[in-house]
């Protein structure tokens, strides 16, 4: 005869096993789900340039203006391979991430504030970046910036 323990021990443990493959199953779904971040868009001022942050192929581009070459077309060059980003929430409101060149320094510092700009125009950035000494602002495939003149 099988004691009241084994008796009781044996279901609960399915339960809780079942409920765990369930919640990780779930939680699986709902992250490949998700759209996730590939790429970033960073615009700045005094100079005028912009970065782009491929996150697929780990690397950034420079996008310089026309006017900065004699051929009179933009220019953009890859200034960053083989990139990575750290993920600092130590204010869990204001999450910042840090992008890695592949020797471990620090690139760039994108903070998501929602107060990113370009310096000159009225539209608000999700993402405020700091790159060597300049500031500026950053959208995403997943998020846009906002218009104030729009709404």
């Amino acid at each position: 005869m099988k004691s009241l323990f084994a008796l009781t021990l044996i279901p609960t443990l399915a339960l809780v096993s079942n409920l765990a493959l369930a919640t990780t199953l779930a939680k699986t779904s709902a992250e490949a789900a998700a759209p996730k971040t590939t790429s970033i868009n960073c615009v700045f001022t005094e100079p005028f340039f912009s970065l782009d942050f491929d996150l697929k192929k780990r690397e950034v581009s420079l996008t310089e203006p026309d006017w900065k070459h004699d051929a009179g077309k933009t220019v953009t060059k890859v200034i960053a391979k083989g990139i990575r980003v750290r993920t600092d929430m130590s204010d869990p409101f204001v999450p910042s991430y840090t992008v890695l060149t592949s020797t471990g320094k620090v690139f760039a510092v994108l903070t998501l504030d929602v107060q990113g700009s370009d310096g000159m125009s009225d539209v608000i950035s999700p993402f405020s970046i700091k790159y060597a000494k300049m500031f500026g602002g950053c959208s995403s495939n997943r998020i846009s910036p906002i218009d104030p003149n729009k709404q």
